[in-house]
Parts: structure tokens; C-alpha cells; sequence
């Protein structure tokens, strides 16, 4: 039999939509940026630790990778937000569901012709949800007219330090949105 010891993971991927507060021109502007002007220097994730500074220069690395398609649309924001949004739709629909607000369509017993006007329904019910939800939080991130936005994924299916990038929180400080890809 075989033991795993260590991070264990079912692998995940998550991308962020991240405002600086203006386009970095260096590592060090990344570090400053990402973890202040008296940064840690490790970051703890689980029994792992890494450098900020590994952190920031892998984040540099992207951001260099991205300049020649900045500034980033408008549209391919939104795009990226209308995921995060259904997460967060989800959880509201399975309350007002809980609360006898909106059907729930998938009780087998129903008749078929029931459960797709209930169907209709609950999808009505999430259209309805998802402009304001995007819109709050395309307001989070570009509240900042000056700010530049970028757009990263990480995943913890490349180890221990992947999954740091993904679940350790590194963008703390500047305005951004997880989107999960699970």
C-alpha cells in the first residue's frame, strides 16, 4: 500500500482578476504591491512555506506575459466574472429554494412538463441575479479609474507551491475576485 504524506490535492484551478494600483516595473514593485512595503518574508501555506519574493517573481512573470494584450476589455472581465457570479447564484438560489421562494425542479416525481416550467422558472430567477452580481463586483475591482487589471490562474495540480498561488491568499492586498475552476 501506498501512503501519501504531504499536500494532497484533487486538483483545482482558480483565476483572479486583479487590480494594481499601476502597471509594475519590477519584481520589487510586485512584492510591494502584493504584501506592502515590509513584506514577510515566507509565505505559510498548509506545512509548506515559500519566499514572497518567489511569489512575486512568478506573478512578475505573468504580468510581463500579459503587456502586449493590455489594457484588458471590458467585456473580457465580465466574461470572466459571469463564473464567479454563478457560484455566488447558486448559493442564493438554494436559499430561496430552502425558503419556498422558487420551485425546486429535480424531485423526480414530478411530471415532466412540471419540472421544465419549474426549470424555466429557477433560470429566470438566476438571469435576473446575474447583471446586478456582476456589476457589483466589476465595481469592487475598477474602483480604481488608474488601476491596470490583470487576469492569472494558478492550480494546485503543480504541487505544493501551485497550491499556495491558488488557495494562500496572495492577493490580500490589491482588489481582486477568485473565480473557481474546478
Amino acid at each position: 500500500m501506498k501512503i501519501r504524506a504531504g499536500f494532497v490535492s484533487n486538483s483545482s484551478s482558480s483565476s483572479f482578476i486583479v487590480a494594481f494600483p499601476r502597471p509594475p516595473q519590477s519584481v520589487g514593485e510586485v512584492l510591494d504591491m502584493m504584501f506592502g512595503p515590509n513584506p514577510p518574508a515566507l509565505l505559510g501555506y498548509y506545512n509548506e512555506t515559500f519566499s514572497t519574493l518567489e511569489i512575486a517573481t512568478t506573478v512578475w512573470k505573468d504580468i510581463q506575459a500579459q503587456t502586449a494584450q493590455l489594457p484588458l476589455s471590458r467585456t473580457r472581465i465580465v466574461d470572466e466574472l459571469h463564473s464567479a457570479a454563478y457560484i455566488e447564484i447558486y448559493d442564493i438560489v438554494q436559499y430561496a429554494q430552502r425558503r419556498g421562494e422558487i420551485p425546486t425542479p429535480w424531485d423526480g416525481t414530478k411530471p415532466i412538463e412540471q419540472r421544465r416550467r419549474e426549470e424555466a422558472e429557477v433560470a429566470a430567477y438566476e438571469a435576473k441575479l446575474l447583471e446586478p452580481i456582476v456589476y457589483n463586483m466589476l465595481q469592487k475591482i475598477t474602483a480604481d479609474p488608474d488601476a491596470t487589471i490583470y487576469c492569472f490562474t494558478y492550480a494546485d495540480e503543480d504541487g505544493a507551491y501551485g497550491a499556495a498561488m491558488e488557495h494562500g491568499n496572495i492577493f490580500a492586498r490589491l482588489p481582486h475576485k477568485q473565480i473557481s475552476n474546478h
